[in-house]
């Protein structure tokens, strides 16, 4: 047994050594997506979206951290921070549920100067959000960081 064990050691070694470029890929974001407002008062606004990723090993990996940050043309609306670690199969996509809140009185700040664009998104209108950030992956004691970046459209 303890023949195996060791051959198998050994044998893990060498293809990190060798080819590990060939066996390992970094997982991809992919979208952002069913972004669902929960509720909106005058002064905050709660909605829903979806981070799809997808893991393109054959092997599964564990997601350990996303860090996002949510801007309306510059001004940063919110941060959304994940911190369940989570286990993705091998070759799947997989979706990270979000919820976040942010300040309705953020949509004023824009430095662009089209109030006009603040007050539609307050009148049951849509703005563009980017969604900047990363997501943190860990696989055999190695931690590394995708990014994650996209536009999604919030119906208010």
């Amino acid at each position: 047994m303890n023949k195996l064990r060791l051959f198998a050691v050994m044998l893990t070694a060498v293809l990190f050594v060798t080819g590990c470029s060939e066996i390992y890929k970094e997982p991809e974001f992919k979208t952002i997506k069913n972004v669902k407002v929960n509720s909106k008062t005058l002064k905050t606004i709660n909605f829903d979206f979806i981070a799809e990723m997808h893991n393109p090993n054959i092997i599964g990996i564990t997601m350990t951290k996303m860090d996002l940050d949510l801007f309306y043309g510059d001004v940063k609306l919110a941060d959304v921070i994940q911190n369940e670690t989570t286990t993705i199969g091998a070759n799947t996509d997989f979706d990270v549920p979000l919820n976040t809140n942010i300040n309705s009185s953020d949509l004023f700040k824009r430095k662009t100067g089209l109030l006009g664009i603040a007050l539609d998104a307050l009148n049951n209108k849509k703005i563009d959000v980017q969604v900047k950030g990363i997501a943190t992956f860990s696989i055999a004691d190695l931690e590394f960081d995708v990014p994650v970046d996209d536009v999604c459209v919030l119906e208010l």
